[in-house]
């Protein structure tokens, strides 16, 4: 087998795949908050988890809000945002009709 930079074809992991670790724990972490629910008891699962967080630690919510927004906004089909701005003139009118 051909070692290439001192390693062997294939060594390690995937770019960006989780160490065994790292996974147990995250998916321990999503059943358990799926057992506790809105309630404590399971009511609504991972959402209802989700919605007594909100509640209870709105700033702990928020950052779980902001990992999981997308980094860059763009606008219809990945292109630019584009603003539409309209302003409108209108006369104004007193009461009986007549122009102010």
């Amino acid at each position: 087998m051909a070692v290439r930079d001192g390693k062997k074809p294939a060594a390690g992991r995937r770019p960006a795949a989780l160490n065994k670790a790292t996974a147990v724990l995250k998916e321990a972490i999503l059943e358990a908050a799926a057992e506790m629910g809105s309630d404590g008891e399971g009511e609504g699962g991972l959402v209802g988890y989700c919605v007594f967080l909100a509640k209870a630690e709105p700033k702990v919510f928020a950052g779980l809000i902001a990992k999981v927004l997308p980094m860059q906004v763009t606008g219809e089909d990945g292109g630019p945002i584009e603003a539409v701005t309209r302003v409108e003139l209108v006369a104004l009118t007193d009461d009986d009709g007549s122009a102010g």
